[in-house]
């Protein structure tokens, strides 16, 4: 037709785009990624309505694996459209303000690809359970050829030994005080990821150097790690919730 192709339009409803719910987080996304639009949060939406729906933009700067995390995490702290003031009034999941980070959210992902590694080791999936604020980002790389059975493990009933439950658990703890609770959940898993992209590099060199004596020798390394990532990281989630979940009954939050 000739019509620039405009991939909200083509899959979403009229109705929806231009809904506060998702104008909003469209243009959190904005602010975030290419600040330099000079859009203010609280103008942003007329811009918007006047314009239409943005197709699409080119960031700033480049995006990192770590700035992908950090944009699920968004509430719009630190605008005007943070509707707990700082935390101070509550979980900013439970707000009027359609936020970027949810407590609906069941999984989300980084995806990693670089084409000039094989693909087994190239594409890596940065997969959180559950609300990206209260959870961790570990690496599935697609070379593996099995997961933990926690990570296997789920159903609509609450089940300890499923991961997602684990976290799913954390989250409600957490949201029930989330100005205290935030502040120790957070520090924690973000040493976490710290962690990981910085073991990445070494990783990634001692998976392909086996790869290219063997893919399978490879694979089984890359499942070894990725399954072993994954519960450490859901080990520390599960003391979490212990030490959380008693200092909620006890009150002892307060201090």
């Amino acid at each position: 037709s000739g019509v620039k192709f405009n991939f909200a339009e083509v899959y979403g409803s009229p109705d929806s785009l231009m809904s506060p719910g998702n104008t909003l987080r469209e243009l959190g996304g904005l602010m975030f990624l290419k600040p330099s639009l000079g859009l203010d949060i609280n103008s942003a939406v007329p811009y918007v309505s006047e314009r239409g729906v943005v197709n699409g933009v080119v960031p700033d700067k480049k995006i990192t694996v770590e700035m992908a995390m950090e944009f699920e995490r968004i509430h719009y702290e630190g605008t005007p459209q943070d509707a707990t003031n700082g935390y101070k009034e509550g979980s900013p999941h439970w707000t009027d303000n359609r936020v970027i980070c949810v407590n609906t959210t069941n999984s989300s992902s980084v995806i990693q690809a670089r084409a000039w590694l094989p693909a087994e080791i190239g594409t890596v999936i940065w997969r959180s359970d559950k609300t990206p604020c209260l959870s961790v980002y570990v690496p599935w790389y697609v070379g593996i050829t099995t997961t933990p059975v926690e990570f296997r493990t789920g159903t609509e009933i609450p089940s300890d030994a499923s991961a997602w439950w684990t976290y799913s658990k954390l989250m409600q703890v957490v949201d029930a005080h989330y100005g205290t609770f935030i502040g120790r959940v957070r520090p924690v898993f973000k040493s976490i990821e710290t962690d990981l992209l910085a073991a990445q590099p070494f990783v990634e060199h001692a998976a392909y150097t086996m790869y290219m004596t063997d893919p399978k020798i490879a694979s089984a390394f890359l499942t070894n790690y990725c399954g072993g990532t994954a519960l450490n990281a859901l080990g520390v989630a599960r003391q979490l919730l212990t030490d959380l979940t008693r200092a909620s009954a006890t009150g002892s939050w307060k201090n």
